[in-house]
């Protein structure tokens, strides 16, 4: 919360960091614990870097299970609107169908994406809303669609990971593993995978599409219909 503090006397109005400031808060809140000046207590967020392609995201200290219930939608949301990439009633609407449509899933049915229920069809906006978070995130960008990627490599992690929370593992090398998802502020399933795995993480940004098209492929999944 201090770095955070210190971030926004450069920046006041940074989204990614009102928008980490807002998950410190939520974990906090779900933790039972209260916000002190001093900060967080007991260590409960922690920084962690990529390996020079991923951007900073911010994982628990605790060993118990993370709120996956959690998907960072809302600090996605509030992200495009500040950006003004798309008006907030549109993007409270589209916010709302989401998570009614996350809220039972079940088996291999894969979630909605908020960027995919905004853009579809649209691809300039979607370009503009990735554009956006590259900038912001410092997350590379991976054309998923045209990567020959070795499908084992998504059975490193279980399945509510992959198919529950949009993510591609694609690549690896060395002790760092390479994976793409759609939504950078998803900070409870970023902080999952990473304990899931005795690997580095490497975040990218895909098109929601394409991660969708590519799971459905290595999964034998019915493609969604349009």
């Amino acid at each position: 919360m201090q770095e955070c503090e210190v971030l926004l006397l450069r920046e006041p109005n940074a989204p990614e960091v009102l928008a980490m400031l807002g998950e410190i808060e939520a974990k906090l809140q779900a933790a039972g614990q209260t916000m002190s000046p001093g900060g967080a207590k007991h260590g409960l967020v922690a920084k962690a870097y990529g390996q020079g392609e991923g951007g900073l995201v911010f994982v628990s200290r605790k060993e118990e299970s993370y709120n996956l219930h959690e998907r960072g939608d809302e600090q996605l949301a509030k992200f495009l609107i500040v950006q003004q990439i798309f008006p907030e009633d549109q993007v409270a609407a589209a916010l709302e169908t989401v998570q009614t449509l996350n809220k039972n899933l079940s088996g291999q049915a894969l979630p909605a994406s908020l960027l995919d229920k905004l853009c579809h069809q649209d691809t300039d906006k979607l370009e503009d809303a990735l554009s956006a978070l590259i900038d912001r995130t410092k997350y590379a960008f991976i054309p998923l669609e045209y990567y020959d990627l070795d499908r084992q490599l998504s059975r490193m992690l279980p399945d509510h990971l992959t198919l529950g929370r949009l993510y591609v593992p694609f690549d690896l090398i060395s002790r760092t593993i390479m994976i793409a998802c759609c939504n950078p502020f998803d900070a409870a399933g970023h902080a999952a995978v990473q304990q899931s795995l005795d690997y580095s993480v490497s975040w990218y940004l895909a098109r929601p599409s394409a991660i969708i098209k590519t799971l459905e492929t290595v999964y034998r999944l019915e493609s969604r219909s349009p």
